[in-house]
């Protein structure tokens, strides 16, 4: 492969960022990259992050997000953050150095996630001839399949969070 620009984690986290969830602000995302996320809050005023270990059991669904670059992901380590997250929350892991395969599809899927997407962590000609490393994404899935009452169930969750509290100059709208 020939890489043609200097790569930093900086950028596999700019790609982690795309796929976080929908969520009232703050997003609560948990860091497992071991401080390699020191910059989201830069990036995003509306994200709120916490340091973890993913050995290191969170209460449960209590995160929109947990992103982990360059970390190995066991069976436990998927369990954990399944428990962690609520309900429709992102699991998005980032193998910088890691090739496409099935894999990660059949891992994600065997700790329970739904929505699984699995693809290119980087994909762009001007950093390299081809695709580099591998993000992997899954989802905690609903209690319900009916989306009125998914929206009516985080509504009222978001609600209770103190909005005027924010940072966040956006507005998001469920279509």
């Amino acid at each position: 492969m020939n890489v043609k620009k200097p790569l930093s984690m900086r950028l596999f986290g700019l790609a982690a960022m795309k796929h976080l969830p929908p969520s009232a602000p703050p997003l609560r995302l948990i860091d497992w990259s071991d401080g390699k996320l020191a910059e989201i809050p830069y990036w995003r005023a509306d994200v709120q992050v916490e340091r973890r270990s993913p050995r290191i059991n969170l209460p449960p669904d209590s995160a929109d997000a947990i992103i982990a670059l360059d970390q190995s992901l066991d069976s436990d380590a998927l369990a954990v953050g399944l428990r962690a997250l609520r309900p429709g929350g992102r699991l998005i892991a980032v193998d910088p150095i890691g090739a496409l395969d099935s894999s990660y599809l059949t891992r994600l899927e065997a700790a329970g996630y739904t929505r699984i997407l699995v693809e290119a962590a980087l994909d762009d000609p001007a950093l390299a001839d081809e695709p580099i490393g591998v993000l992997m994404r899954g989802e905690k899935p609903h209690h319900t399949g009916d989306t009125l009452a998914r929206v009516q169930v985080a509504s009222e969750r978001d609600t209770e969070r103190d909005t005027a509290a924010s940072r966040s100059p956006f507005i998001y709208l469920l279509i």
